[in-house]
């Protein structure tokens, strides 16, 4: 019943939106496959959205409503007057009964709007960061004009920082796209206490970027970290999600789905923010035995990792298995000059197509991917 009546409530915000506004949120819609994987991630944790620019947040409602639908818990700071707490600042302190309150009603209606109190834009980001470090809640969505970082050299257009690489920005003089040093600090400040990720976005971008791989802003992560290890069965509808969006950009060589079934037996993945699979790479060993060698194959990240190192972590990894299993080599092979220079940075160097076993270019037919080469 409630679900239904979040279907008709998103589905009167989107009727009520101005045609510029509608033509502006359809474009940033992310492909239903990539929504689905990120909704799974999100279903059953909290996310506290601090509103920033005053006035209508449509674009902003309709995300929320699909959260609360998904049985996510979310909680919404603003300056609306519909807010249906508002609590003031010594009210975040531990064993507040207020604070308790505001938890229990999180709990049980799964949806809560807390009008912050009348301030100054810093000290209302604080309190909205401090809000989300008491109840304890792991993911903060900020929605501001100014959108994301500008570009920070880590991360495609300083899509995604790490807390070590915004201490950096700090230190340094870097653009950081309208955000004051203030406003940062508070947010490195929160992601030292309990808050594990950050993302700053637009109003308009909010869809993308919470529910895209590319995204829309910037993700501010606690931890530059990741989790590596091998796929398993159950890894594997988000494997096949990555590798089909690797074949569609051209990155990788197009497989059947049994062959993409085949590449995950021997695959292994990046994971990122609560088990979020942001990259995979098989170490194929098999066809190649008797050479005691071993080929890199499927390697891909998203798009807002590709500057975070996730793509080396992967090949540092699998390199690693290789000599496990007393290897000789390694060799990779692709026709992308950005993945030849990619592999030539991690110290293989360009091959003759010869020194491969011919078994791999048995049955292909036209030019042939160059080949990259490790001796382990």
């Amino acid at each position: 019943m409630q679900e239904s009546l979040v279907r008709r409530a998103a589905g009167a915000a989107r009727a009520d939106m101005s045609k510029a506004e509608e033509k502006t949120a359809i474009s940033e819609l992310p492909p239903p496959g990539e929504k689905q994987f990120y909704l799974q991630a999100f279903r059953g944790r909290a996310i506290l959205f601090h509103l920033a620019d005053p006035g209508p947040q449509k674009a902003v409602q309709a995300v929320v409503e699909q959260l609360v639908a998904n049985r996510s818990m979310v909680v919404v700071v603003s300056d609306a007057a519909r807010a249906a707490v508002s609590p003031g600042r010594r009210d975040l302190a531990e064993g507040s009964p207020v604070l308790a309150r505001l938890a229990a009603r999180l709990v049980e209606s799964r949806l809560v709007r807390v009008k912050r109190p009348r301030t100054a834009a810093v000290k209302s980001l604080a309190f909205s960061l401090q809000l989300a470090s008491r109840l304890g809640i792991g993911k903060v969505v900020l929605v501001d004009g100014r959108a994301g970082l500008a570009a920070t050299g880590q991360g495609a257009g300083g899509s995604f920082v790490s807390a070590a690489g915004l201490k950096r920005l700090l230190a340094g003089d870097r653009d950081t796209g309208g955000w004051s040093h203030d406003e940062l600090g508070l947010m490195l400040a929160a992601l030292g206490d309990g808050v594990e990720a950050i993302n700053l976005t637009s109003a308009e971008g909010c869809a993308a970027e919470l529910f895209s791989y590319r995204g829309s802003g910037t993700l501010l992560s606690a931890h530059a970290y990741c989790r590596l290890g091998r796929l398993g069965v159950d890894d594997y509808t988000d494997g096949l999600r990555l590798l089909a969006k690797g074949e569609r950009e051209g990155y990788l060589l197009a497989r059947s789905e049994q062959q993409r079934y085949e590449l995950l037996q021997s695959a292994y993945g990046a994971w990122f923010e609560h088990d979020r699979l942001a990259g995979v790479a098989a170490l194929k060993t098999a066809p190649y035995r008797r050479s005691r060698l071993g080929e890199v194959s499927g390697l891909y990240t998203i798009s807002r990792f590709k500057g975070g190192g996730v793509g080396a972590r992967l090949l540092a990894h699998l390199l690693g298995r290789a000599r496990d299993q007393g290897l000789r080599a390694v060799f990779a092979c692709s026709s992308q000059p950005a993945a030849g220079e990619f592999f030539e940075r991690q110290g293989f160097v360009e091959a003759e197509r010869g020194r491969v076993p011919a078994s791999k270019w048995k049955g292909r037919k036209g030019d042939l991917p160059r080949v990259y080469w490790k001796d382990l």
